[in-house]
């Protein structure tokens, strides 16, 4: 399936649209019998130049909306979100400076937590504690 992404290069702070080209991968995984088997999947292609300066583009997401050119310190605070690993999909995403910091923290926190801690985290959460 073939649809635009958005992508940028922070050395001339410019943003392309392009279709999103997906190359076949294989990884090896363990299933629940212990033999190990090959899956085959897709992920983006990210081998793409910017036309102006020839610095890499990142791949920014379906709904990314970019900043003025001259707007440098936005620039910065999104370079240093998308090089932490964050996409610009759905949800809000910080550009106060404070908030970048506490939301890439808060991130980091959710990231080094179990699977269970998780659950009982959205369980306090829907249920008002």
């Amino acid at each position: 399936m073939l649809h635009k992404n958005y992508y940028a290069c922070f050395g001339c702070r410019k943003v392309f649209a392009r279709r999103a080209y997906w190359e076949p991968i294989e990884t090896d995984y363990i299933d629940h019998r212990g033999r190990k088997k090959a899956r085959k999947g897709h992920r983006p292609h990210a081998k793409a130049t910017c036309a102006e300066c020839g610095g890499h583009l990142y791949v920014m997401g379906r709904r990314f909306k970019a900043p003025k050119r001259n707007d440098v310190t936005t620039w910065r605070k999104i370079e240093r979100l998308r090089l932490s690993g964050v996409r610009f999909g759905y949800g809000r995403i910080p550009l106060k400076a404070w908030e970048v910091e506490a939301y890439l923290q808060k991130r980091d926190q959710q990231a080094r937590k179990s699977e269970g801690e998780r659950l009982l985290d959205n369980i306090k959460r829907k249920s008002g504690e």
